[in-house]
């Protein structure tokens, strides 16, 4: 909404590379034109490669900027020309994402204020996406054996107490293989 209302950036996407498959970008969370929050959670369109110099790759730009661009929805059908802003999330050892912010209404462009603005949030993006992610691993970890891939004795007792406290709630039989 901020950025909607003080930097006058009509529409904003937060994407992902699918960890699985490179080729391609998942949404998250965007704006849509009237400033409001949109679940684009669900969409995936394919990496742009060719747009984008090697260096956008490398972490070393820390944007694109393309004054007359193609602008697209979630489904990557265009909706209209505008200034394209891309901003790399980049966790230090990669490229995992990029953030892709326009002016398809406004037209107002990108003063180096809203530049600026727009790298320094890609920064924190990427910062708690890379957290998010260090945290699943280590709940991944913490919770199976890393010979056999299943739970451990740990988490393996925690689910068989949830069994036993919903077992006695319900006065239904348990049981145990």
């Amino acid at each position: 909404r901020l950025g909607h209302e003080r930097l006058g950036i009509d529409r904003l996407g937060i994407w992902l590379i699918d960890q699985n498959d490179s080729r391609w970008r998942l949404g998250t969370w965007g704006i849509d034109e009237g400033g409001a929050l949109r679940d684009e959670r669900g969409s995936r369109l394919p990496r742009a490669t060719e747009d984008a110099p090697s260096s956008f790759f490398e972490g070393r730009s820390p944007l694109i900027l393309d004054e007359e661009s193609t602008c697209r929805d979630q489904q990557g059908h265009p909706v209209g020309k505008g200034c394209k802003l891309l901003a790399p999330l980049w966790d230090g050892h990669g490229l995992i994402g990029e953030i892709c912010a326009d002016d398809l209404l406004g037209h107002g462009g990108f003063c180096p204020e809203k530049r600026e603005a727009i790298v320094i949030f890609a920064r924190i993006v990427a910062n708690l996406v890379s957290l998010k992610r260090a945290e699943a691993e280590l709940k991944h970890l913490a919770s199976t054996d890393s010979l056999t891939g299943t739970v451990n004795r740990r988490t393996a007792l925690i689910i068989l107490e949830k069994h036993i406290a919903q077992s006695m709630r319900s006065g239904s039989p348990l049981a145990l293989c």
